[in-house]
């Protein structure tokens, strides 16, 4: 079958085998240099985070926590000031990247325990973080536990399972966050009207068995601001405005003769009226439904925070 497998791929390269020869001057340099790039690309993202110490912090909190899920948000926003920008040689000489983080909930054994790994650079920062916004609770590093888990899983007595969540829509839909979690009658009480969307998951992770272990780890890593281009594309289709498109230099020559007064180019000629190019966002938002405004409007509030991969 291979033999009869190879004879057919020759068979296939005969016809074209002349121009190979001829032309291999032209393509196969450029290809080599590509994939070559490409391997050093791939070289200095090994090299950097194998060379980065790394340290898991448990994050102790009292069982009553008299603080909203916005003090979360405020140390993920300080967190963000690991994010930074590289020049070309910082990028593609010395293979400096931007480092990423994992927030764990783990049970080991039905008790439940917060954990961070993050680079040893950043564990003052992330202590100062929690400390500001969670003063009564303890952040202090300990073992992986992983380590203590065999290295040759699954075996004879341990089994493995994993899985990964993906999005359900395109990367510009927000997730659902604490905000879409809440009763509204507000003739509660403000602590009656909140819901916490992981107590199922807790009351999950603490029934396991004695023997087992479960985490949920939430790699992020802070990112720029390109992503709200895409954010904004999605809520000028959806409140049906056109996309404005990428402008040139010639649209900009263009826009600055057409900025001109008409009285400067034509003297004596009367000035254009200005005509409205787009309608306003409100007579917009008026044609679509209920829930297409639901969308458009936690869009744009997707579109005011952060940004984090």
């Amino acid at each position: 079958m291979i033999i009869e497998f190879v004879q057919f791929q020759l068979s296939i390269l005969k016809p074209i085998w002349p121009y190979i020869t001829l032309t291999w001057w032209v393509w196969l340099p450029p290809l080599l240099a590509f994939g070559a790039w490409k391997m050093w690309v791939f070289y200095l993202r090994v090299w950097y985070f194998a060379n980065l110490k790394w340290v898991l912090l448990e994050v102790r909190i009292p069982k009553e926590i008299a603080k909203p899920p916005q003090a979360m948000e405020q140390i993920f926003a300080g967190l963000h000031g690991a994010f930074r920008h590289f020049d070309f040689e910082e990028k593609y000489w010395k293979g400096l990247q931007i480092d990423y983080f994992s927030f764990e909930i783990v049970s080991i054994g039905g008790k439940v325990h917060f954990y961070i790994y993050t680079p040893s650079d950043y564990i003052n920062l992330i202590q100062a973080l929690v400390y500001s916004q969670y003063p009564e609770s303890e952040v202090k590093e300990v073992e992986d536990y992983s380590l203590t888990l065999p290295e040759n899983i699954p075996n004879e007595e341990w089994n493995l399972f994993g899985t990964e969540f993906a999005l359900a829509k395109p990367d510009p839909y927000p997730i659902r966050t604490y905000k879409d979690f809440l009763v509204e009658d507000i003739s509660l009480k403000e602590e009656a009207r909140k819901v916490d969307p992981l107590s199922a998951l807790a009351e999950v992770l603490a029934t396991i068995k004695p023997h087992e272990i479960v985490g949920v780890h939430l790699l992020i890593r802070p990112t720029g601001d390109d992503w709200k281009k895409q954010a904004e594309e999605l809520v000028f289709k959806l409140i049906g405005r056109e996309i404005p498109k990428k402008k040139s230099v010639m649209d900009d020559v263009v826009a600055g003769i057409s900025s001109i007064p008409a009285e400067i180019l034509s003297p004596g000629a009367p000035a254009p009226k200005k005509e409205e190019k787009q309608k306003s966002l409100d007579m917009l938002m008026l044609r679509l439904s209920p829930g297409e405004q639901e969308i458009v409007k936690a869009v744009e509030r997707n579109i005011s925070k952060i940004g984090y991969e």
